[in-house]
This record gives C-alpha cells, sequence and structure tokens, in this order.
C-alpha cells in the first residue's frame, strides 16, 4: 500500500519539473545544414549538395586568431597539422565554440565528421531524420583510423597504405615510434616545467569540482597540459630536463639533416606533426631557453616555418551557427 505524497510537497516539486534527455552529444542543427539554401528550405528537403563535407576540429583557441589559426594548445596543434599534412581533402576547418568539458572523452580536440553526402537525401516527409542530423565527434585518439580510411579511399586503396600510416616502410613506422616517445618524454617535460603558476586568486576562481580531470591552461605560452602527462613536477629542477630537451633538439636536427621530411617519407606523417607542434611551440614560447635552443639549428627553424605555412594554409576557420 502506498502512501500519498502530501500536498504541500506535490506543489514544491512540480516547481522543478524532470526533464529526460537522450545521452548523447548533439551538436545544434544549424551547424550541420548551415549550407542549406532557402530555396530547399522552402521545398521541405535537404539536397546532397546543400550538406557541408568537411570535418571541423574543435580546439582550445589561439592565443592570436587574427595572426593565426593554430591553437595555443600544443595538443591540438599537433591534431591540426596531422590533418593537415596528411592530405585530407577540403582542409582542416577548426572552431573553438566547444568547452573542454563538453568534448568527448573530457579534453580536446574533437573531429567533428559530418551527414555523409550518400545518406543526405530528401526524404517523403520532407525532413531529414534525426540520426542524419547528427554526425559524429571523435575523440583524438580516434583520428587516424579514420584518416587512414580517407587516405585509402583517395588512393584506392593502394597496399599498405593504411598500415604504413604514410611512413616510407616497416624500419621507419618502428622508429618513429621510438622519437615520439622520446618527444613525448624529454620534449613536453620542458613545456610542463616552465609553464606559468596560476595565481592563489586564478586558482580559486577556476576552482573544479572535478579531481580527475586536469584543466588546460590556455596562455601564449604553450604548456601542453592536454596531453597524457600530467602537469606535475613544478618543483623539479629545470636544469635536467633543458638538458634532456637540448639533447632531444639536436638529435632531431642531425636526424633531419637537409631532408624534406623525417625519416626520409614522401609526405608528412604523425612525426611530422608532433615534431612540428613542439617546434611551433617553441619558437611562440616566452621562455627565453626554450626558444632559444631551436634556433640554434638552421635546418630545424627552416622546416618549422615551411611547415607552419603549409598546415595554417590548409587551416580555415568554419563559420558560426
Amino acid at each position: 500500500m502506498s502512501i500519498p505524497m502530501p500536498t504541500t510537497l506535490q506543489r514544491f516539486y512540480s516547481l522543478f519539473p524532470l526533464h529526460m534527455y537522450e545521452q548523447e552529444q548533439v551538436l545544434p542543427t544549424s551547424f550541420f545544414f548551415s549550407n542549406v539554401s532557402p530555396e530547399a528550405s522552402e521545398a521541405g528537403g535537404y539536397q546532397v549538395e546543400d550538406i557541408a563535407p568537411d570535418a571541423t576540429l574543435f580546439i582550445h583557441p589561439p592565443s592570436n586568431p587574427n595572426q593565426t589559426l593554430l591553437s595555443s594548445d600544443i595538443e591540438c596543434v599537433k591534431w591540426q597539422a596531422y590533418l593537415a599534412l596528411r592530405g585530407i581533402p577540403g582542409g582542416v576547418k577548426v572552431r573553438w565554440d566547444l568547452a573542454n568539458e563538453g568534448a568527448v572523452g573530457g579534453r580536446l580536440p574533437n573531429l567533428f565528421l559530418p551527414v555523409p553526402k550518400r545518406l543526405a537525401k530528401k526524404e517523403k516527409s520532407g525532413e531529414p531524420s534525426k540520426a542524419r542530423m547528427r554526425g559524429e565527434l571523435l575523440e583524438g585518439k580516434r583520428i587516424p583510423s579514420w584518416v587512414n580510411g580517407e587516405i585509402g579511399k583517395a588512393t584506392g586503396g593502394e597496399e599498405g597504405d593504411e598500415e604504413l600510416e604514410g611512413y616510407k616502410d616497416k624500419d621507419a613506422q618502428n622508429e618513429s615510434k621510438a622519437w615520439i616517445a622520446l618527444l613525448e618524454g624529454d620534449v613536453h617535460a620542458v613545456f610542463t616545467a616552465t609553464a606559468p603558476t596560476p595565481s592563489i586568486l586564478t586558482k580559486i576562481t577556476s576552482f573544479d569540482l572535478s579531481n580527475t580531470r586536469e584543466k588546460p591552461i590556455l596562455s601564449t605560452t604553450f604548456t601542453g597540459v592536454s596531453s597524457m602527462i600530467p602537469p606535475f613536477g613544478s618543483t623539479a629542477a629545470l636544469e635536467p630536463i633543458l638538458g634532456r630537451y637540448k639533447e632531444t633538439i639536436e638529435a632531431l636536427s642531425v636526424r633531419l639533416s637537409h631532408d624534406r621530411w623525417f625519416l626520409g617519407s614522401r609526405n608528412g606523417t604523425a612525426l611530422d606533426a608532433i615534431v612540428f607542434s613542439y617546434l611551433f611551440a617553441a619558437m611562440e614560447s616566452s621562455n627565453t631557453q626554450v626558444r632559444e635552443e631551436v634556433c640554434k639549428w638552421a635546418n630545424l627553424v627552416a622546416w618549422e616555418k615551411r611547415v607552419r605555412k603549409m598546415v595554417e594554409n590548409a587551416t580555415s576557420l568554419r563559420g558560426s551557427v
């Protein structure tokens, strides 16, 4: 036998109605159909050519959007460069109106894949289905699989294209893993160690209820805090970290020599994208030691400048919804 709720409580709870929403990340419909023509809209349907086919990368905002569209976060720059250097059709479209907390996995960047053209057909009802309006949002670790698939389609699925990920052979692919581990360790550490310490006021005003999710620090000084390495070690001695950083930069210069791409690849690879992100961060760093160490090596400076131009030329801002 159930006991009825008192009338007073019923009135109180009625002030706070419960709404149930689907547990999916759904971006505004206007984002997906921003290119719909007035004629198609009035006709009650969406034509195949009306839907923008380009993928969009959600990133942390650039430090100065008037000068560059490259993010102020190292992790985002890595993926901007990766998409640009792998030659994705349509270039790299970017936006920064998605909060880090709202990203898939709670971490930017995220890559939005629009509705495939072949699915964007006018339906009898005159309205597209909900599934076709949403598309898909990918976290960073899923981007390479999508890119390899797109490259495979563009090359007609030639044998080895996807397996080698753009490297000239298996040995180069294996060597790239060692270089990436070195960069994510010794080079990344210097940006973490030289990151500015937030003031007490900043810590109070940016209080986060989550103790497990790191909060990115967006400033003109690259922190790289959205990578897999947590921003610990603020009291660590800087000299040993700078020593390993200098050794790695010198090794990069020697390995690159006069080649166009690292490890003799015909085109840019994931390794080139990661190297560029750190060289770009170093050249933009407010720390003199970090910046000048790269400037000592003429081939790295020239390479960073050339790749920066390529990535910036391939990057454009997705219009507002």
